[in-house]
């Protein structure tokens, strides 16, 4: 009778020890690699929110954040919060934040491009600004990452798009 219990036991932790495994490769099969690509993409839509959303130290809406400043350029071209206006304020805020990332300044060149998408904003001499930073040619790139964020300020909306491609 002991021998019989024993073997029962050593048959019912078999077929637990195989659920279990089985178990364990159905849920592996769900589980996806996550390639270089893919964390790059990752990695600049991560950094482009963060730049949008990051505080510049001004209280004045305009200025607020970063993502704010830069639809300013366009809203209130030459409105200053401080001693700084707007766009000065988003340039010197992108450009150091950007550089902050040694990831992205040891192997990427970037661009960063606002533009609005109700319309065309024109300065007091009816030029349409643009508020374009980093290097152009990084968009005609053959492998670049590219990370997209709508900025909203009042009732205009605006699309930063960050391109970054491999330094040569």
């Amino acid at each position: 009778m002991e021998t019989k219990k024993a073997q029962t036991t050593m048959v019912l932790m078999f077929l637990v020890l195989i659920i279990f495994g089985m178990l364990f490769l159905f849920l592996l099969s769900f589980a996806d690699t996550f390639n270089r690509e893919d964390y790059v993409e990752q990695y600049v839509s991560d950094l482009l929110l963060s730049l949008v959303r990051t505080d510049t130290g001004y209280s004045d809406e305009f200025c607020k954040s970063v993502g704010n400043a830069m639809a300013s350029v366009f809203m209130h071209p030459s409105y200053f919060c401080g001693t700084e206006n707007c766009e000065d304020i988003a340039i010197s805020r992108v450009g150091y934040y950007l550089d902050r990332f040694d990831l992205l300044k040891q192997n990427f060149e970037y661009f960063l491009r606002v533009e609005p998408q109700t319309g065309v904003f024109r300065d007091e001499n009816s030029i349409p600004i643009e508020f374009e930073i980093g290097d152009e040619a990084v968009v005609q790139a053959d492998e670049k990452f590219t990370a997209k964020q709508i900025i909203s300020q009042g009732m205009e909306i605006f699309e930063a798009t960050l391109y970054i491609a491999y330094r040569d």
